[in-house]
């Protein structure tokens, strides 16, 4: 949503968002938060060196829970770690990575072809565009497929 131009789509993503993440929604979540926040206790008292890894898990594994309804199985899930590595891109290289890009000052750049000298963030683009694309599709992919094989047993339950 941050990056969606405003229209009727942005309005629609961000009605959603308010009624999955709004204020009065939250109570839904408290038994997942409740369950998270022991395993992650638990694992706090058995290794507390780790405590980075564990707080990862915790806060990421609540948003892809949230989000596409995916069980984070350990620290190092797949899903887990394309996150950790799409948020390492933004934080680190798009937004204070390289200060203001050369491109934004002027625009007539993103023309040049990817192989032109001086236009290696067309290259850095594409690897970050493609990264960013699998992690948002494998994972609502995977919700795709575990609500039909809900809806398949829900119907045989019938």
């Amino acid at each position: 949503v941050p990056f969606t131009k405003y229209n009727e789509t942005f309005k629609r993503q961000r009605r959603l968002m308010r009624q999955t993440l709004g204020s009065r929604s939250i109570p839904a979540y408290h038994p997942m938060i409740q369950y998270e926040t022991a395993i992650l206790l638990r694992a706090l008292l058995h290794d507390p060196d780790n405590y980075l890894r564990d707080i990862r898990k915790y806060a990421g594994g609540l948003t892809l829970a949230v989000v596409y309804g995916y069980k984070v199985k350990s620290a190092e899930d797949k899903y887990l770690m394309m996150a950790d590595e799409c948020m390492m891109i933004l934080a680190n290289e798009i937004a204070f990575g390289s200060g203001i890009w050369l491109v934004d000052l002027f625009p007539v750049l993103k023309y040049l072809p990817g192989w032109f000298p001086g236009a290696s963030f067309k290259r850095k683009a594409a690897i970050w565009k493609l990264k960013m694309t699998e992690f948002i599709r494998e994972p609502f992919e995977y919700s795709k497929s575990a609500a039909v094989g809900y809806l398949r047993l829900s119907r045989f339950a019938l």
